[in-house]
């Protein structure tokens, strides 16, 4: 049991270590775009720079809705945080291709 427990705990840690994110940030002026193509639907929030993004374009975060189990509540939130004026901190996993330009993917959303 102490095995599984260190186990996840290693497997937080190198998930957080992989993570790229952009600090607080108010997104109430930013402009958001959603698409509704074959690739499932995607969320783009623009003039959000991802800090460490090793992705192609780092100033636009994409939410990917197809296999993305919490994908409407995390566009709720966004869209919650840009009409209230709230500040957002939205962190990225690994860099996704769109059309030839890798963009960071949103996993996670915090609203302050």
């Amino acid at each position: 049991m102490k095995n599984i427990i260190s186990l996840i705990g290693g497997m937080l840690v190198s998930i957080g270590a992989f993570a790229a994110q952009s600090g607080f940030v108010d997104i109430s002026d930013n402009r958001i775009q959603i698409i509704n193509d074959n690739s499932g639907g995607r969320l783009f929030v623009y003039d959000v720079t991802i800090i460490d993004s090793t992705c192609d374009n780092n100033t636009t975060p994409v939410l990917m809705f197809s296999g993305n189990e919490l994908a409407k509540e995390m566009y709720s939130m966004v869209l919650a945080a840009k009409s209230a004026g709230k500040q957002v901190n939205i962190v990225t996993g690994t860099c996704v291709d769109l059309g030839g330009t890798t963009y960071s993917p949103i996993i996670s959303v915090y609203m302050q």
